[in-house]
């Protein structure tokens, strides 16, 4: 993967995110992880970016790219975060469930309960 600064190339091919997306075949949400520096730029997103822009020389353009990006943070490569926040959503959910599960068992125990109270009401009932 190479460090490159995906925003300013696609500022100066007069693109918005959504465009770039739509002509690479990638989602904005990890476009955006890539323009921000949280996630590496895949090789293959360059190759497809470099058709879709119609690039006749990749190197030439990436090394273009390289000389104005200095300062660029360091991106970190993107299957440690999915790893990560794949964690954390999974927790996430078993925690809502958790929660459901314990709304479902509390609304049980007020029907049986309901339940027992009918049948004691219609139990005195048919006494009388």
């Amino acid at each position: 993967m190479r460090k490159i600064n995906l925003k300013l190339i696609r500022k100066k091919h007069g693109l918005t995110q959504a465009k770039l997306c739509e002509l690479v075949g990638y989602n904005q949400g990890f476009v955006s992880l890539m323009e921000r520096g949280k996630v590496s730029v895949p090789e293959v997103f360059i190759q497809k970016l470099v058709k879709a822009l119609k690039i006749e020389d990749i190197e030439e353009f990436i090394e273009e790219i390289h000389e104005e990006v200095k300062d660029t943070p360091e991106p970190v490569p993107y299957p440690e975060i999915k790893k990560a926040s794949m964690g954390e959503r999974i927790l996430d959910i078993i925690e809502r469930y958790e929660q459901k599960i314990e709304n479902l068992e509390a609304r049980i125990r007020e029907l049986e309960n309901e339940n027992e109270k009918l049948k004691h009401a219609q139990a005195h009932a048919h006494k009388k």
